[in-house]
């Protein structure tokens, strides 16, 4: 039975605390700063988008919450694109992504940008990664609207989240909160689908392995929303059961499983 002090609370930081705080060590946590795990998602980026284009294809991109920008430039490096706009509600990452060669930036949230006309915001793909889950689910199929008017016939847009049950070195608590927190996929392809879009979904798995020490400093240092839900107290107690969980063993190794829901416009 999990102890009271480790509980979850509504909430010990608003978004905007949160991402204050983490912006400048975000890309330092293991799913940021890992060049391998980077690649290894953009290759199942680039398959979906069908990029670098073929026969001089007119390729616009925007990568929807692309926080501190890392992933975008990437993306445009690997596109074979001038530059992908980087749309982020939080100016302190974007501070980070205004500062790379082949990204533009935008100071909005992702329902607002997906609001604006197509007059204004034309695009061949967006990407929603690790995004979903901070949008309230009565305003998903409101957005993926904007987004598909905002597509250029034969546009795509890959949305990258994560299972409710996952396979992280959590404490219990925590993982209670992810599963309240993480939208099923079957709801987000709902949204999709009423939006207009053609999706369908896949899914991959990559075994990461990183010191029990590395991994317990990325939770204290609360680099997933998640672990906004607790105090400092909670976090510590709850760091003392992961590594109660895996004593004698000084790594941690898991399944990291992401839900790749590709949606197209054919008109």
């Amino acid at each position: 039975m999990t102890a009271p002090e480790q509980q979850p609370v509504a909430s010990c930081q608003t978004p905007k605390q949160h991402y204050e705080e983490v912006a400048a060590a975000y890309e330092q946590a293991f799913f940021y700063s890992s060049v391998e795990y980077r690649d290894w998602i953009l290759q199942h980026v680039l398959h979906h988008f069908q990029l670098p284009a073929q026969n001089g294809a007119d390729v616009k991109v925007v990568d929807l919450g692309g926080g501190t920008g890392n992933f975008s430039q990437a993306l445009a490096e690997a596109a074979l694109v001038d530059s992908v706009l980087c749309v982020d509600m939080f100016r302190e990452m974007l501070g980070h992504a205004e500062k790379r060669a082949c990204v533009k930036t935008l100071h909005l949230d992702a329902v607002a940008f997906s609001e604006l006309p197509p007059s204004q915001m034309r695009y061949s793909h967006i990407l929603l990664k690790e995004l979903i889950h901070h949008i309230p689910a009565d305003q998903q199929c409101h957005m993926y609207q904007g987004l598909r008017s905002q597509l250029q016939p034969g546009g795509v847009i890959v949305t990258v989240t994560r299972p409710q049950e996952v396979d992280y070195p959590l404490f219990e608590a925590a993982r209670e909160v992810w599963r309240q927190n993480q939208p099923a996929s079957s709801a987000v392809l709902a949204a999709m689908k009423h939006a207009g879009l053609d999706v369908e979904e896949c899914s991959y798995v990559y075994t990461a392995e990183l010191p029990l020490d590395t991994w317990c400093d990325m939770v204290r240092q609360r680099f997933w929303s998640t672990f906004t839900h607790f105090t400092d107290a909670q976090l510590e107690a709850g760091i003392q059961e992961i590594k109660a969980a895996h004593k004698c063993r000084q790594t941690v190794r898991f399944n990291d499983k992401l839900l790749f829901l590709v949606a197209r416009k054919w008109d």
